[in-house]
């Protein structure tokens, strides 16, 4: 006797069930209340920020997600991939999204040069 349709059966529909059942948002989400879920000084602190400079670095890319400019979704996942190594999580957080801003013609630097200007 085959045993397999039962256990797909079950397994589909325990994912089905387990699926939350939420209405559809037609509001957009705002960039503040995506943000609350990790803020600058934990991401400082995450990171082992070892000065000043690399500190504001973290602030400053807050505040260019807040305008619009940096797509948020490249700030946390280049937290999370710095994040998962052992040393110089700053370095990679920094080098990373530095690369991913430039793959999207995004001149980082410059746009921090202008929040301070």
């Amino acid at each position: 006797m085959n045993h397999k349709i039962p256990q797909i059966a079950i397994l589909a529909s325990a994912l089905f069930l387990s699926a939350p059942f939420l209405p559809w948002n037609d509001t957009p989400n705002t960039v503040q209340a995506q943000y609350l879920q990790l803020t600058a000084e934990q991401m400082q602190a995450a990171l082992l920020c070892p000065t000043d400079e690399s500190k504001a670095f973290i602030t400053d890319c807050y505040e260019l997600v807040a305008r619009g400019i940096v797509p948020e979704s490249l700030v946390l996942s280049s937290f999370n991939y710095a994040y998962q190594k052992p040393k110089n999580r700053w370095v990679y957080f920094q080098a990373s999204l530095v690369r991913r801003c430039e793959k999207l013609r995004i001149d980082l630097w410059k746009e921090i040069q202008k929040l301070h200007d």
